[in-house]
């Protein structure tokens, strides 16, 4: 029988190597977690500025703006550390903290409240990404390096306009605020189950 394509062989290669790699595993679950349950909330601020916070279009783009705002301090505060030690410990503290924002987030009914917790949202999903996109080219070996990433790049790019379309349609049958909460929720218990994973695969 014919082989398979080059790059199925390769793909089929990269899942039996992360089939043995917990520690890698454990990041990329993280940042599933984060790209699908925590980062839909930017797609949909919409329906927030609309149905909760009752703003219009300059409503929404201060929402939006507060986001950016926090992603880019974020992303300073990493790029100011002058030590990486304890990544996974940074990591799991970002990712919680994201989560806990989401919640905070959703239960705010005072727009400038509001819009002060989408700092701290913006911050800790950028954080959270950054740090599980450096512990995982520190993890893989270099001839696995390549494919480890795409899968990195596969979730971060695909699976937030997933988790959009599963919370939007879970807001129908309970509300927009609680499907976030739920959500928020969510990001925060897979990152503790991940995070002690890759604490007994580092040990």
């Amino acid at each position: 029988a014919p082989l398979p394509p080059l790059q199925v062989r390769w793909a089929f290669h990269g899942f039996t190597f992360l089939r043995h790699e917990p520690a890698i595993l454990s990041v990329l679950l993280i940042a599933t977690a984060t790209s699908l349950l925590g980062r839909p909330y930017l797609l949909l601020m919409p329906a927030f500025a609309r149905f909760v916070q009752h703003v219009g279009p300059q409503g929404l783009g201060i929402m939006i703006a507060a986001s950016g705002l926090g992603s880019l301090l974020g992303s300073l505060v990493l790029a100011s550390l002058k030590s990486f030690r304890h990544l996974e410990v940074l990591l799991a503290v970002c990712g919680i903290s994201f989560g806990l924002a989401l919640v905070i987030f959703a239960l705010m009914q005072s727009f400038l409240l509001a819009s002060l917790v989408l700092v701290f949202c913006g911050a800790g999903a950028t954080m959270t990404m950054m740090v599980a996109n450096t512990l995982l080219q520190t993890y893989a070996p270099a001839q696995m390096r390549g494919r480890v990433m795409s899968l990195y790049t596969l979730i971060a790019a695909g699976c937030t306009q997933l988790g959009a379309l599963i919370i939007s349609s879970l807001a129908r049958g309970i509300s927009l605020e609680t499907a976030t909460i739920v959500a928020g929720l969510g990001v925060g218990g897979v990152i503790i189950f991940a995070h002690r994973k890759l604490q007994s695969a580092k040990d």
